[in-house]
């Protein structure tokens, strides 16, 4: 249909053009992809919208091209220099700096998003992500409660601020906010295995366990469950399910790290 519409030249060539073009990324046809944005460029290069399809396309090369971040960045800036109102050229350019470890720069991105829209969705859950990795679990924790007082029913932000209150020595707060997630999604597991976490740092060790159990209904698969839930039986005086869990941990993980720990157990 695009293609027909090209032909009759009754739209913008190079909107048609770039249109074509996210199809074939969609279909995972990169190199007719990239053909599509040379020609939507080469018709109209200030049309944004193909700078940013450029952009994932390099992206996609990622560790075939050393330096395909490198011009991932450029073409989001270009993108972003021909739309400066639309935020999702600097949060990619985020993104690309946070895998090449520039943190600052990564910084300096979401600086360009807060001055357009100070409570853009996810902004200080980006912020605080970035201080995490840098091991900053103060600020971390402080821009997370940002993210909630302008996003008060956001689970993510919910179980990163948790995480970060654990990381603080703060496990009763954190019980708190993993609660609070469980209600929002009883369907998801991590907010069940986190306020287990917190729960056995209080030593709780029952409540850590039935919620452990509640969250391996949801996630079988998952072993790091199985070995926590293994230590919370141990600490409550539970040999018997204790063994029981490290010995599914091993039997899903053989090449674990820590086999010989827990084989102690056995």
């Amino acid at each position: 249909m695009l293609k027909d519409e090209l032909q009759r030249g009754g739209r913008s060539r190079a909107e048609l053009l770039a249109a074509i073009a996210e199809f074939q990324i969609q279909k995972g046809e990169w190199q007719q992809a990239q053909q599509y944005v040379d020609q939507a460029i080469e018709a109209n290069p200030d049309y944004a919208y193909p700078w940013k399809l450029q952009g994932q396309i390099y992206m996609n090369y990622e560790g075939r091209d050393k330096n395909a971040l490198d011009k991932a960045l450029a073409a989001y800036k270009s993108f972003s220099d021909r739309n400066t109102s639309d935020p999702s050229g600097y949060l990619e350019r985020y993104r690309v700096f946070i895998k090449k470890a520039d943190f600052e720069k990564a910084g300096d991105e979401l600086e360009k998003i807060y001055t357009i829209y100070p409570k853009y969705p996810n902004l200080h859950f980006y912020k605080g992500a970035l201080y995490v990795i840098m091991g900053n679990h103060k600020v971390a924790a402080e821009e997370f409660q940002r993210e909630l007082v302008n996003n008060p029913n956001n689970v993510n932000t919910m179980l990163a601020l948790g995480k970060e209150q654990v990381e603080l020595g703060n496990a009763q707060e954190a019980l708190q906010l993993f609660t609070k997630a469980m209600q929002l999604a009883p369907k998801s597991p991590e907010p069940k295995a986190m306020a287990a976490y917190a729960n056995y740092l209080l030593k709780n060790f029952a409540s850590a366990v039935a919620l452990y159990q509640a969250a391996l209904t949801l996630d079988p698969g998952n072993p790091l469950l199985y070995k926590r839930m293994g230590l919370a039986y141990w600490d409550m005086g539970d040999p018997v399910g204790a063994r029981m869990a490290f010995k599914k941990y091993l039997e899903m993980e053989p090449d674990a790290a820590d086999r010989a720990e827990f084989e102690r157990f056995m």
